[in-house]
């Protein structure tokens, strides 16, 4: 494979994963370059943009490509993190997705530009990231987009964007066994805002409070805090099952999985449609039934529990690296060169 010079736009501050990416790119011999969309500075030479999220508006970065492009041409891969929505949606309703995306875009101006508004700004975030994918297609930039799960891919191919499944990967930042205790029973770590899971968490945790199981939650509130960062590590490492519970019930788990697998927690999930590369059962525990039976269940059998950890963690941590992924990512947009031509 040749080497490659990639623009990583950056949306906002740089993260953990932004961080990765550039480490994932750099281990597979690209010059990676991370743009800040608020600099200004529009000269920019590399073999393609890459765009991780939407994880938050896109705002930014959209006014940045649309000024490199009316300079020049340019190719856009985006490897696509946000949920979809609802599926029922997607093989009939198409038509009318597209056009609820592409308003629901445009609206992103006015949070932008009347600070009334923003409160409203992370409304529908779902359809304002199509919508965002939808805007840099109409620029003539959009090259791919890469996705978590087969589900994603059709949902976009329906739609007419270039879609692969090459889900993100794990990075030394997510966690490593410690060899600790693991002295608490179930952990849910992420927002409890939406009020699904909220309402699913709460009942959760007094219906095993009742049978004398703890869930420690940490979900950013003022009652729960946060966690992150080599805190977040310690924290899973000491936990026996990390609880997977959506926003919405079509939703994936892989993230969790990503997270939880390094650390050596099992994931217990309800039903899902798709869990991209991970396999109910061997991957992470699905619950058939009432999740609080099920939690009860893998409590009390330590040995099946620390199977599904155990193969967890080997698939993440050797066969789903960051690096691996960034490696497919780059391979299927240089076999796309190799159809469509030079750009421009």
């Amino acid at each position: 494979m040749r080497t490659l010079d990639v623009g990583v736009l950056l949306p906002g501050e740089m993260d953990g994963i932004h961080s990765a990416v550039v480490n994932a790119l750099a281990s597979n011999d690209c010059t990676a370059r991370v743009l800040d969309p608020r600099s200004g500075r529009l000269h920019v030479e590399c073999d393609f943009l890459l765009l991780c999220g939407p994880m938050a508006s896109l705002w930014h970065s959209l006014e940045y490509l649309r000024k490199l492009c009316a300079k020049k041409p340019r190719r856009v891969i985006v490897w696509y993190t946000e949920p979809l929505p609802n599926p029922m949606w997607q093989k009939w309703l198409s038509p009318i997705t597209k056009i609820l995306s592409t308003a629901r875009y445009r609206t992103d101006h006015l949070f932008h530009q009347f600070p009334q508004l923003r409160p409203f700004r992370d409304r529908a975030g779902r359809l304002r990231g199509i919508g965002e994918m939808r805007e840099i297609q109409r620029l003539g930039a959009l090259d791919l987009v890469a996705v978590f799960t087969s589900r994603h891919k059709e949902f976009f191919e329906r739609i007419g964007i270039p879609a692969l499944v090459i889900p993100m990967g794990y990075y030394p930042a997510l966690g490593r066994p410690l060899g600790t205790e693991r002295d608490i029973d179930v952990v849910f770590i992420g927002s409890t805002a939406h009020s699904r899971r909220g309402s699913m968490i709460a009942d959760l945790s007094r219906r095993l409070a009742e049978r004398g199981v703890a869930v420690v939650v940490k979900d950013g509130s003022a009652q729960h805090g946060s966690v992150y960062g080599t805190e977040r590590t310690r924290l899973i490492n000491r936990s026996k099952i990390m609880l997977s519970i959506m926003r919405r019930p079509w939703d994936d788990p892989v993230f969790r999985i990503l997270l939880a697998a390094p650390n050596g927690a099992m994931v217990l999930s309800e039903p899902v449609l798709d869990a991209g590369p991970f396999q109910p059962g061997v991957h992470f525990a699905e619950a058939g039934g009432d999740l609080a039976d099920a939690i009860c269940h893998y409590l009390q059998a330590p040995d099946q529990r620390t199977q599904i950890a155990e193969t967890a963690y080997d698939h993440v941590v050797h066969r789903l690296t960051m690096s691996q992924m960034s490696r497919k990512l780059l391979e299927a947009w240089l076999c796309r060169v190799d159809e469509r031509g030079p750009v421009g």
